[in-house]
């Protein structure tokens, strides 16, 4: 495919065809959407992981939970906020350091 040139008095145009709307799948767009879905999936093995440790220890803290699952501060919050909105788990606040309570 050749670039189409045209010419005007007060403007030149250079019209070049687009060869991304072909019917395959490139590599490049196979390795995102894969890697989006390995990214979800590693999400919800963290989530998991989260929940296995606070019903072994509900006492556990968020410090804890970090060396325990291998993750950041912010990821453990994610999941725990994830797991809250699922009910799945509830913070006791009677006392001072609070408890989880394992609803499902």
């Amino acid at each position: 495919m050749q670039p189409v040139f045209v010419s005007e008095y007060e403007a030149f145009y250079l019209t070049l065809k687009n060869l991304n709307y072909n019917n395959s799948v490139k590599k490049e767009q196979v390795s995102t959407l894969s890697k989006k879905g390995a990214k979800n999936e590693e999400v919800q093995n963290r989530k998991e992981l989260v929940y296995k440790a606070i019903c072994e220890n509900p006492q556990v803290k968020n410090t804890e939970l970090e060396t325990l699952v291998g993750a950041t501060k912010r990821q453990i919050e994610n999941s725990l906020r994830a797991l809250k909105a699922e009910d799945r788990i509830k913070r006791d606040k009677e006392n001072r350091k609070g408890n989880w309570i394992i609803i499902k």
